[in-house]
């Protein structure tokens, strides 16, 4: 279980591990008393193949929105199974308190710059449409911090203080539009609330690895699933960033930049090249059974999808009938 709220599950924009992640490690452990530190992370976002590159329609934004329209499968599933257990959800808040929010929200004031209508405004705006495309209200804080690491992370809990941070270097990268990608992504965790969920699965993990040999069978079950229910919410938030951006374009550039981009060399990514790269991966790992246990080892030991996997995953659902009917809710937005 969670001990004295050291281990926390903050959800990142792209956090890969190595092959030895342990249950713990997968869930982003942060230890509050040396408060969080993430230089060391490096960003996977949300990636598309692009259907119709260039067509730019006015944004629909969705009133009665539910995060459940557009979980994936396995976080639907996962995260419905644990609603029905009366007194769980209520446990996992109990983690996720006040004070956690407190000492997130005085960290940020204090080594962050904190985005509103008179700070950053243009930046302030894109979040303002973002939450009103995904039916997210109040408005969570935003904060810039400074880092050469491009990323972006949120608790992922819809409490009294919610707030997503943003690092600089994602500024120098990205244009607006795309910024606004990653924004919506971490919308995505807040909308799903990722962190009552996940935090609380992860803690029964735990407990049964702390049982010896008695709940090593359970606790081997329990990592394996929670390493899909991770990405699957990856998945779930990559569906939220398509549902503000409403552009197939914007979010594979992302993915893109994010992936080897430069301020020095953007002018010369080629967003279909990056995608034939994409396809090779996939027809490399279909080619025999030692390129299928390789493929398959790489997408196990990250707690995130591989880039080139929610190139496919989020390709499909584009033209699913899920999606199609979530775009039938959609009422054009209106400037404020």
């Amino acid at each position: 279980m969670v001990r004295d709220f050291e281990d926390l599950c903050l959800f990142c924009y792209g956090l890969p591990f190595k092959s030895s992640t342990t249950l713990r490690k997968a869930s982003v452990s942060i230890k509050t008393r040396k408060l969080v530190s993430l230089r060391r992370a490096h960003i996977f976002c949300s990636s598309l193949i692009p259907a119709s590159i260039g067509e730019h329609k006015e944004k629909l934004f969705f009133p009665s929105l539910k995060a459940d329209s557009f979980r994936h499968p396995i976080d639907l599933v996962s995260t419905s199974l644990l609603r029905r257990v009366v007194g769980l959800e209520a446990m996992s808040r109990r983690f996720i308190n006040p004070f956690i929010e407190k000492l997130f929200l005085l960290e940020n004031l204090s080594f962050g710059i904190q985005v509103t209508s008179r700070q950053l405004p243009d930046l302030y705006a894109s979040l303002v449409q973002a939450c009103r495309i995904l039916n997210i209200y109040p408005y969570p804080s935003l904060f810039l911090r400074q880092s050469p690491y491009p990323n972006a992370y949120t608790l992922a809990f819809q409490g009294e203080k919610p707030f997503i941070v943003i690092h600089s270097s994602l500024l120098d990268i990205l244009d607006e539009a795309e910024l606004q990608v990653v924004l919506a992504h971490e919308l995505g965790h807040l909308k799903c609330e990722h962190g009552v969920w996940l935090t609380l699965a992860n803690s029964f993990a735990i407990l049964c690895s702390s049982l010896g040999a008695a709940g090593f069978p359970l606790s081997n079950v329990l990592e394996r699933h929670m390493i899909k229910w991770f990405q699957a919410a990856e998945f779930s938030c990559d569906r939220a960033s398509l549902l503000v951006s409403q552009d197939l374009f914007i979010v594979t550039s992302t993915i893109m930049k994010l992936a080897g981009g430069s301020s020095k060399v953007h002018h010369q990514l080629d967003v279909r090249e990056y995608m034939r790269q994409a396809e090779e991966f996939r027809r490399e790992s279909e080619k025999g059974f030692l390129s299928r246990i390789a493929s398959k080892q790489l997408a196990e030991v990250a707690s995130h999808p591989l880039p080139v996997a929610r190139i496919t995953e989020l390709n499909h659902w584009s033209t699913s009938l899920e999606y199609t009917r979530l775009l039938r809710t959609g009422r054009p937005l209106v400037r404020e």
